[in-house]
């Protein structure tokens, strides 16, 4: 007979006017705004990560999360992929927060998940200085 590896998925049991549920521990790590890491780093492992991280920014752009990594290393570019996603909201605002003026908090309130400008709004709020009809 072949060898099977057995893998322990942790699962909390909670208590609803339905009964009692079963919850896999992830579901409640994703609700504390909690993500893991455990594998090698590659394309699948950071689609993941990468899936989990831009829900919580939809969910709550201002709201820090956690990532835990215990990985023993992997591909580099797929690595880098992530490490960008995790930057870019915070760069993002701090380039139009010094270009405006504005404080981060201020940027982050005009940007708050799924915000949208007309050109005009846009210059009005500050996001953008002008308007350029012809080149």
């Amino acid at each position: 007979m072949g060898e099977h590896t057995i893998i322990y998925q942790p699962q909390i049991i909670r208590e609803t006017a339905e009964g009692l549920n079963r919850l896999d521990i992830r579901d409640e790590m994703l609700g504390r705004r909690e993500l893991e890491l455990m594998t090698p780093v590659d394309a699948e492992s950071c689609a993941t990560v990468i899936r989990g991280l831009l829900y919580l920014q939809h969910q709550d752009p201002e709201a820090p999360v956690t990532l835990y990594i215990n990985s023993p290393g992997g591909e580099v570019q797929n690595g880098l992929a992530l490490y960008d996603v995790m930057r870019i909201r915070d760069i993002t605002a701090s380039v139009i927060a010094r270009h405006s003026g504005m404080s981060l908090e201020r940027v982050f309130e005009l940007t708050a998940s799924d915000t949208y400008f007309e050109a005009k709004e846009a210059v009005e709020a500050g996001l953008a200085d002008r308007i350029i009809t012809r080149l």
